[in-house]
């Protein structure tokens, strides 16, 4: 990866080199023959001791150059700092929103929303680490992510809150959209085909609150109803009260 790095900073380099000769030369090319410039010949001529036209083609090549330079790291810069906001706001393995990214929306929509919040644990997920590897846990962990996403519409979000541990946040358009959701993604991981065969499950908690409700209460009692649902034979939503 270092290596290849190096490359292509290398081939960035002598793509940069080649275009701004090509701009000089097309610079030069202009003064040459555009007529526009024949009131600078005439002032070059005029004041002879001071090589206007060499100085002037000089000033406008290295003048286009840094432009060109200029806008190319700009826009490298931009590549950047879009591909740093996404890892400090998205989960590595996944590739959902993380718990901090997720958190931040939560406390905001709660201000001045109703929301609501769906927090699901995957059941028997040791089991899996242990009997088929990690690698497996983790490709587990993507289909689980993958299949989440293409159920939320509008505003919601989901995130890996934490190990085999994720979030969806709903915007409560309608009264039953929480609830509703949560039992089509409880539907949706059993009947993949990847999943089902290793008999992925999941336990679901969710609820819906009133606008200004204290996020860390929320997730209390959404917490709450999880393990409710553990505790009631696992593989079941249970609503916060």
């Amino acid at each position: 990866m270092k290596h290849s790095y190096k490359q292509l900073l290398k081939r960035t380099l002598v793509i940069d080199l080649i275009v701004v000769f090509a701009i000089n030369v097309l610079l030069l090319t202009v003064f040459i023959r555009v007529e526009f410039l024949e009131w600078f010949y005439d002032v070059s001529r005029k004041y002879e001791d001071w090589e206007l036209d060499e100085v002037f083609s000089i000033l406008m090549s290295l003048g286009i150059s840094l432009i060109y330079f200029a806008v190319r790291r700009w826009r490298e810069s931009q590549k950047v700092v879009d591909t740093l906001q996404h890892y400090l706001s998205h989960d590595y393995l996944t590739d959902l929103f993380n718990r901090r990214y997720f958190d931040e929306k939560l406390r905001k929509r709660a201000r001045v929303f109703p929301v609501g919040v769906i927090l699901l644990d995957l059941d028997n997920f040791k089991l899996i680490n242990d009997q088929h590897g990690h690698q497996t846990g983790d490709d587990v962990l993507k289909r689980v992510a993958r299949t989440i996403e293409p159920l939320l519409i509008g505003r919601e979000l989901a995130a890996r809150w934490g190990g085999e541990e994720f979030c969806i946040l709903t915007t409560l358009e309608e009264p039953s959209r929480t609830e509703q959701l949560a039992e089509e993604v409880r539907i949706a991981l059993i009947n993949d085909r990847m999943l089902s065969r290793f008999h992925v499950s999941a336990s679901i908690g969710f609820g819906t609150f009133t606008q200004g409700t204290d996020p860390d209460d929320i997730f209390r009692q959404v917490d709450h109803a999880l393990y409710s649902a553990k505790n009631a034979g696992k593989n079941c939503t249970k609503k916060a009260s």
